[in-house]
């Protein structure tokens, strides 16, 4: 996960809250202000999206969740506060700038006074909202951060700000549903209508998400279908900007109902469909190590294979691989109080597939203070047949790597136009291939290559990024020893 910018008022947690049902003259509701909020185009759409196995809007029950959205400049910056009530029971969600949600719990007292807070793992103290809403429909208080010793008063008036929504765009989420079940959505946005998958983390298949948004609120209504089609659970909620969400998940009968809390991530981990039937599907593990400090780990997990034994393999080889459990070593998370946010993710992307093989980059990403992130990579290739996880780069002969190294300065000259690679910025104008290099299965046009990949810091500086360079199929195959995995690969 890429680090955002965040302000220090603004502290990144997601907490689910109890349930209740109750409406209050203190809150404006989507439901009671829908039609009046959108033009006829978007009341149209919505009452059509709300149209569904229970029942047109009119005749549905009341649902148990209410929403209002609060809108103005804090300190200069645009600012969003959506408030959640279920019954006395609060959840707010808080965006100021370009920053990250504040998502906090608490309770109404009286008729329109709210209180709600956020504790980070690690942190004593809690991150606390306070305020009221008045007759004119204006929320007054403010938000006190224990980490930065900081209290930032909050005015805001009643209504969203449909300028820090555009009404067409595509990006991903990662988030919660309930109190701890990690979710990771993709949806795609344009104009009056919401489309997109979502999948849980331990699951094998997509959910698809389908309905309407509301232009002068965010506020959304969306049917859930499983891949057989059958509806299997609704979604309401507002779209706090491009970057963050708030909700409430109800199945398809509308007995049972939970907290949703999203925010942007990096890019949807697709399930890869592969010849024969085999799929690569993504499995997920999040966990919260101290304050302001994530860990996310996705690791493959095979699926289809002929070979159940060697199906059973790689499952055990990736989960070992991508560390097991969510972990960090010890002293990572230090000064993620004082610094953080910290974040740290392992992943992967499938790179090729040839008859029995499949490459796969693994990918690293932290963050832990200072300018930048650091980032590497390191391929390997699945024999999907044996069930094992291969590197390329060990199998490879010591007169190969000369031979490997020519060929790769020689891709690396073209693609930066220059005599000497000192030129364009790299460490030396002669890059040795050393006794491990990263070397990936790639397939596409014009046919299946070799890829040597080399790691920011590795061949130039950290601005340049992850380096590649191509071989060949018919010339990757003469730098491996026959029998070996890369003949077999590259034949």
């Amino acid at each position: 996960m890429l680090a955002m910018p965040c302000k220090p008022a603004l502290l990144m947690l997601t907490v689910a809250i109890a349930a209740g049902c109750d409406r209050s003259p203190a809150t404006a509701p989507v439901d009671a202000a829908i039609a009046a909020e959108a033009g006829a185009a978007d009341a149209a759409t919505a009452a059509a999206a709300r149209t569904d196995a229970s029942g047109p809007l009119g005749a549905a029950p009341a649902p148990e969740v209410t929403y209002d959205t609060f809108t103005g400049k804090v300190s200069g910056d645009a600012a969003t506060l959506v408030v959640e009530r279920r019954g006395e029971t609060l959840r707010l969600a808080y965006v100021q700038g370009d920053g990250l949600p504040t998502v906090l719990v608490g309770k109404v007292t009286g008729a329109a006074r709210l209180h709600a807070e956020a504790r980070a793992r690690g942190v004593a103290a809690a991150t606390a909202l306070d305020g009221a809403i008045d007759d004119d429909g204006h929320f007054s208080g403010s938000l006190s951060d224990p980490m930065s010793k900081t209290k930032t008063a909050i005015t805001l008036a009643r209504g969203a700000d449909a300028s820090l929504t555009p009404d067409a765009f595509e990006t991903s989420y990662a988030g919660t549903l309930g109190k701890a079940t990690r979710v990771r959505l993709k949806w795609k946005r344009d104009k009056h209508l919401l489309t997109g998958v979502y999948r849980y983390a331990r699951s094998k298949e997509d959910l698809t998400l389908s309905g309407t948004v509301i232009a002068a609120t965010g506020a959304f209504v969306l049917t859930e279908k499983n891949p057989r089609g059958a509806v299997t659970g609704r979604w309401r909620g507002v779209l706090i900007g491009p970057g963050a969400a708030m909700g409430s998940w109800s199945n398809a009968e509308g007995t049972r109902s939970l907290p949703i809390t999203l925010e942007r991530s990096t890019e949807y981990p697709e399930i890869a469909a592969l010849p024969g039937g085999v799929r690569v599907i993504p499995q997920e593990a999040h966990a919260e190590r101290g304050p302001s400090c994530t860990l996310d780990v996705t690791r493959p997990t095979f699926d289809g294979l002929a070979s159940k034994a060697a199906q059973a393999s790689l499952e055990a080889e990736f989960i070992k691989q991508s560390g097991g459990a969510a972990r960090l070593s010890e002293g990572e998370c230090d000064g993620s109080k004082e610094y953080g946010p910290f974040t740290f993710e392992r992943s992967y992307a499938v790179t090729g597939a040839r008859p029995g093989f499949v490459g796969l980059e693994l990918s690293e990403w932290s963050y832990s203070g200072g300018a930048h992130g650091n980032h590497g990579a390191s391929c390997v290739v699945v024999d999907t047949t044996r069930g094992a996880v291969v590197s390329l780069g060990k199998e490879l002969p010591a007169a190969s790597r000369t031979k490997l190294a020519a060929l790769v300065n020689a891709s690396l000259r073209a693609q930066n136009k220059v005599e000497k690679l000192t030129e364009a910025g790299f460490f030396e104008d002669e890059i040795a291939i050393s006794e491990a290099p990263s070397l990936c299965l790639v397939t596409g046009k014009p046919g299946p290559a070799l890829e040597v990949v080399f790691s920011p810091y590795e061949v130039g500086p950290w601005a340049m990024g992850t380096v590649r360079a191509n071989v060949d199929a018919a010339t990757a195959r003469t730098l491996f020893a026959p029998g070996s995995t890369g003949a077999e690969v590259f034949r």
